[in-house]
């Protein structure tokens, strides 16, 4: 198997090029982390929501 870049340090150049490269992948990440975030607390409150829905639906179906 060859190796394209035959250290480290060229790895994280990338022939002058590893500044673009890496902060592509960094900010891919920092999206994707937030995007998963984002999901969880619309999750949690669509949750909450449900529970209030189903909460005031029990009490009209007591009160009749």
């Amino acid at each position: 198997m060859n190796f394209q870049f035959n250290s480290f340090a060229e790895l994280i150049n990338m022939n002058g090029h590893g500044s673009y490269v890496w902060a592509s992948y960094g900010i891919t990440l920092v999206v994707i982390i937030g995007l998963i975030l984002y999901s969880r607390g619309q999750r949690g409150s669509l949750l909450k929501q449900i529970n209030t829905q189903q909460a005031r639906q029990t009490q009209r179906q007591r009160q009749k």
